[in-house]
């Protein structure tokens, strides 16, 4: 993998990962087309809790 750097190998390893593409032809497939440069993944935040007196442990006990 040498010539791509270690930022951009370590964006396509993740990026395999990711998409369970774990062969070393699949990452550099990956490299060869740019994949890891447009591969930015935002992580989901986590909802609050709903709460309400139907749901199990939803609180509004007094």
């Amino acid at each position: 993998m040498r010539g791509y750097g270690a930022a951009r190998v370590e964006a396509a390893c993740q990026r395999g990962l990711d998409i369970g593409a774990r062969s070393y032809a699949s990452i550099a497939s990956i490299l060869r087309n740019g994949l890891d440069r447009a591969y930015a993944p935002e992580p989901v935040p986590d909802a609050p809790p709903i709460r309400h007196p139907n749901i199990r442990g939803g609180g509004y006990y007094h």
